[in-house]
């Protein structure tokens, strides 16, 4: 009941704090249990112990043999407050590895992918988990700024003039389509000193449009 009612109180870290002390003194160890961790991660993990209810949350999983989506995005977490890229590499494809034995191609995998190729250091890996995140988006239907970044990221990376201008063009379109009028994106089409720079699109990359007087 505190699990559920903390969803509508304002007072969430009481409720779980409390919902957890009863389970101790129980000694009980279940999903709830590690589900109660996880919450408390995304909202009240203190300074300097990022990730340790994480690490709590997944402790009790592994004793408890479950593999679900919610422990997929554990390791994920944990990836986002690594504190070397190898590291977060390693989370995240614990996570996708979860994904792939539970056969789950969902908007999370693709997020994780997204975030494997930022994080990985070979420009070979960075395409191929790009295009794996595009598939996964793709066959959802998904069409946001974030697979517009995706294609943005590989129009840098790969280096066939055709391929960059392919990328930056669908780029643009799915922008238009999102009705993005308050920006000009500069993508550009042929090779540059920029394709040398990090892939994400700068703050740079984009103009306010000049107000009418």
């Amino acid at each position: 009941r505190r699990v559920h009612g903390a969803t509508l109180s304002d007072n969430k870290l009481e409720y779980y704090t409390k919902a957890l002390a009863i389970y101790n003194r129980l000694n009980i160890e279940n999903e709830i249990t590690a589900t109660i961790y996880y919450k408390l991660e995304g909202e009240f993990s203190a300074i300097g112990k990022e990730g340790d209810y994480c690490k709590r949350a997944l402790s009790i999983y592994k004793k408890l043999d479950v593999e679900s989506e919610e422990v997929a995005m554990i390791y994920y977490k944990l990836g986002l407050m690594a504190g070397s890229a190898q590291e977060s590499c390693e989370f995240f494809m614990r996570a996708l590895d979860i994904f792939r034995r539970l056969k789950l191609d969902s908007e999370n995998t693709a997020l994780i992918y997204h975030k494997l190729a930022e994080a990985s250091d070979s420009a070979e890996n960075k395409v191929d988990c790009y295009n794996r995140a595009l598939e996964i988006y793709g066959a959802l239907g998904v069409s946001s700024g974030v697979v517009a970044d995706i294609h943005y990221n590989l129009g840098i990376i790969l280096e066939s003039p055709e391929q960059k201008q392919e990328h930056y063009l669908k780029a643009l379109e799915i922008h238009k389509k999102l009705d993005v009028e308050n920006e000009v994106c500069l993508l550009y089409t042929s090779p540059s000193p920029r394709d040398s720079c990090a892939s994400r699109m700068p703050s740079s990359a984009c103009k306010k449009k000049k107000k009418k007087k």
